[in-house]
């Protein structure tokens, strides 16, 4: 193995676990403040609410159907790339 890839897995492996340890450790949270996924980012933006309200957002179709088309999306990019790759 060259020592490229080994400093590339290092790396690798470093990052992952600073990851688990902030998430563990509850890094960066503020008390009293809990808004899920979003709290790294929306609670330093004042008046968030305003443009991150979901509040009227309703959803028409089943979920499976977004998720499906996501899925579609990406085997789609990925065969486009594939393609350019080729030519």
């Amino acid at each position: 193995m060259k020592l490229s890839s080994k400093i590339t897995y290092a790396t690798l492996v470093a990052a992952l676990a600073a990851s688990v340890y902030v998430m563990v450790r509850h890094l960066g949270l503020i008390e009293g403040l809990d808004f899920g996924c979003g709290q790294y980012y929306y609670t330093d933006i004042p008046g968030w609410e305003k443009y991150f309200s979901v509040e009227g957002v309703k959803d028409h179709l089943p979920k499976a159907l977004y998720f499906a088309l996501f899925f579609l999306w990406g085997w789609a990019m990925y065969k486009f790339w594939g393609w350019i790759d080729r030519k």
